[in-house]
């Protein structure tokens, strides 16, 4: 099984820890494990950046949920 296909499947963290080891391939890896890294990084880019779309579209959504605060107005004193 191709590691692009358990993209979707893996947490937040476990993207960025392999996100963080494919770069780190890229410069100090074997000729296998760049060509290796070469090929993830793409989908592996997309995941990340549709993940931080969609949770920017959740805080949005969240937002859009709360009431607006009202200001209460102040309470006048009546002189005696």
């Amino acid at each position: 099984m191709d590691l692009t296909t358990k993209l979707p499947g893996m947490t937040d963290s476990a993207l960025d820890t392999l996100n963080g080891n494919a770069s780190r391939l890229l410069q100090v890896g074997t000729t296998a494990q760049k060509k290796a890294a070469t090929a993830l990084m793409p989908a592996l880019e997309q995941e990340l950046a549709n993940r931080r779309e969609a949770k920017v579209a959740a805080k949005k959504a969240s937002d859009a949920a709360k009431p607006t605060p009202v200001r209460k107005r102040a309470v006048k004193k009546v002189a005696s």
